[in-house]
């Protein structure tokens, strides 16, 4: 049933590619009267100001001259360049995705994010598209270490036929696998000073070690440098169910089904350990912005152990369980008044366009 289910999904897959291959619209030819550029987030909303270290989905719709629109054109024929603060992930004919620079830093008298685009052999005008930094929204800055992936789950052993002597055991459910571990949070060193960005007092946070510059409202930020939970181990197959061979004329069990061996579940992944944290400023006051999260993540569960079953379906046997994964261990968080000239130290290593020390207040 199983390969059946999947031989199907596949020849509906491949249908609907060949159907939206035949429904891609060519624009190079085309005489252009306008062109939209939808920029939506992971959930499909429409966004106009963007975050740091985000991916987004680029839609466009093109309207002929003669009124007709457009929504699926070849988005291969489109020049993506001169990309500010952002970095082109994939541009296939249905897609473009791009993601959005880790650093929060931007000059003020330049768009924080944007790209030009031209559509290829085209005579229409060619457009830089530009989008605010999303300030109300930008809250953290991330250091954490990645999550493990969860293990797959067995599949159950087949159900035994009970035709001859030979098709009474149920099969052998499979093993799940193991869940895999989470990553460590980085250590991180952060220099933090008010800075007057564009007429505003903005927070800025500096990682020296490396050479990494964050803007940020004055407002309470998470500084993450958690670990990563381990990926949960992959639940076990139950063993197949036996089935007694029977003579048709009698009704008497010339053989006993038996029920396949449950699988074992997977281990639980160990987590990643926290990252440690150091924060420096002049004005301690300034520490009250920093919300450090800087815990170890929590280890993967172990996977559900595999059952058999007796000929009414009753539970006669359980697999082994695999073991849980261990939990991260926490990272250090340090905090250290520097002084002004050690202050001024940090300050002349920063090399950003738009930077102005003389904007930097202790």
């Amino acid at each position: 049933m199983k390969k059946t289910n999947l031989s199907a999904l596949f020849v509906l897959t491949a249908g609907l590619l060949i159907m939206l291959s035949s429904c891609v619209t060519p624009i190079m030819d085309m005489e252009i009267a306008d062109l939209e550029v939808i920029m939506r987030d992971a959930d499909g909303n429409v966004v106009e100001t963007l975050l740091p270290d985000t991916e987004y989905e680029i839609d466009f719709r093109v309207t002929d001259a003669a009124g007709k629109l457009y929504k699926n054109p070849n988005y291969r024929e489109f020049n993506i360049d001169r990309l500010t603060n952002l970095q082109l992930l994939q541009q296939a004919r249905f897609t473009v995705t791009v993601r959005t620079s880790f650093e929060s830093f931007h000059a003020p008298d330049r768009p924080a994010y944007g790209f030009r685009l031209a559509v290829k052999n085209n005579p229409y005008p060619v457009k830089f598209h530009s989008y605010d930094f999303d300030w109300r929204n930008y809250r953290s800055i991330d250091y954490s270490g990645m999550d493990g992936e969860d293990g797959e789950n067995g599949r159950n052993g087949a159900n035994a036929s009970g035709e001859s002597e030979d098709t009474v055991s149920g099969g052998s459910g499979e093993d799940g696998t193991d869940g895999t571990g989470g990553y460590n949070g980085q250590d991180v060193t952060l220099v933090i000073m008010k800075y007057i960005h564009d007429g505003n007092q903005r927070l800025l946070w500096y990682e020296p070690e490396r050479d990494q510059l964050f803007l940020t409202e004055v407002t309470s930020i998470t500084v993450n440098t958690r670990g990563g939970d381990g990926g949960d181990g992959g639940s076990a197959g139950n063993g197949g169910r036996g089935a007694d061979y029977v003579d048709e004329g009698t009704g008497t069990v010339i053989k006993e089904g038996v029920p396949g061996n449950p699988g074992d579940s997977g281990d639980g992944g160990d987590a990643g350990n926290g990252g440690d944290i150091t924060l420096l400023a002049v004005d301690p006051q300034l520490f009250n912005y920093a919300e450090p999260r800087f815990q170890g993540g929590d280890g993967g569960n172990a996977g559900g152990s595999g059952r058999s079953y007796d000929n009414d379906g009753d539970v006669v046997g359980w697999g082994g369980r695999g073991r849980s994964g261990r939990d991260g261990r926490d990272g250090d968080l340090k905090y250290r008044t520097i002084s002004v000239s050690e202050l001024q130290a940090y300050i002349r290593k920063i090399d950003r366009p738009g930077f102005d020390v003389n904007q930097v207040l202790n």
